[in-house]
C-alpha cells in the first residue's frame, strides 16, 4: 500500500481530473443537477458559501438549484492534498463567472474508494470589492442565511465542513 501525503500541483486540463469530479462541473454547469446530486455517496454533503449545508441527495439537488443557476462554475488549478486506499482529497481552483461578473473559487472534494463524493466544499476566494461583482442574489442568499459557516467577511472562507 502506497500512500501519497505530499500535494502535487497541477494545470488544469480534462485529464487531470478524477471522473466523478471531471462528471461534477459538467452536470452542474448544463443544469443537470440531479445527475450532478448522484455522484455524491448516500449520505454525501454539500457546503456552499451561500446556502446552508446539504447533505442527502434532495437537499443536495435544492442547494443546486438554489444557487448555480446562471452560473458556469470553472475549474482551473488542482491539487491532489491526499489520496489513499480509502479515500482521495483535491483542491480545485478557478471561477463563478456569469455574463455580468465572475469570482475566484475554491473546491474540496473527498472521494471514496469507489469514487463517490463524500463531501464537496464550496469557498469563495474574494475579497470584499470583487464580491460586490456578484448578482444581488448572492448578496440576498448570504444575507437571508446570515454568515454562512465557510464564509469570512475578511476576503474569503475558512475550511468549515471539510
Amino acid at each position: 500500500m502506497s500512500r501519497n501525503t505530499g500535494t502535487k500541483k497541477q494545470k488544469m486540463n480534462t485529464n487531470s481530473l478524477p471522473l466523478t469530479i471531471m462528471a461534477y462541473f459538467q452536470t452542474l454547469n448544463s443544469g443537470r443537477y440531479q445527475q450532478t446530486a448522484d455522484l455524491f455517496s448516500t449520505d454525501g454533503a454539500l457546503y456552499s458559501p451561500f446556502e446552508n449545508p446539504a447533505k442527502g441527495n434532495r437537499q443536495i439537488v435544492n442547494c443546486l438549484h438554489n444557487f448555480a443557476k446562471g452560473y458556469e462554475f470553472v475549474p482551473e488549478r488542482i491539487s491532489i492534498e491526499c489520496a489513499n486506499f480509502s479515500k482521495s482529497k483535491y483542491k480545485i481552483i478557478g471561477e463563478m463567472r456569469n455574463k455580468n461578473s465572475k469570482v475566484g473559487m475554491g473546491w474540496f472534494f473527498l472521494l471514496d474508494k469507489l469514487g463517490k463524493i463524500i463531501s464537496v466544499n464550496m469557498i469563495v476566494l474574494a475579497g470584499f470589492e470583487e464580491l460586490l461583482q456578484i448578482d444581488n442574489c448572492y448578496l440576498d442568499s448570504i444575507s437571508k442565511l446570515g454568515k454562512p459557516s465557510n464564509f469570512s467577511a475578511s476576503g474569503g472562507s475558512s475550511l468549515s465542513g471539510v
